[in-house]
């Protein structure tokens, strides 16, 4: 079995499948301080966390280093 057969939700074990719906409520708490209503709204706050880790560059615009270079 590959990993990603082992992870399809119609072969996941019961007891592996709470682990991670139990995860991810644990992180959605932590990310927004309540479940997330769908995908849409989890996504939208995953990519708002990745601008912000990567510095604000948004769209495929690079943001101008201080030599003058794309970043």
């Amino acid at each position: 079995m590959t990993i990603a057969d082992f992870y399809a939700p119609e072969n996941m074990h019961a007891a592996l499948r709470a682990a991670h719906d139990r995860n991810d409520e644990v992180l959605e708490r932590i990310y927004i301080g309540r479940p997330f209503k769908n995908d849409t709204e989890r996504l939208e706050k995953l990519f708002d966390l990745y601008t912000e880790m990567t510095g604000g560059v948004k769209k495929g615009v690079a943001k101008k280093s201080s030599s003058g270079r794309n970043s």
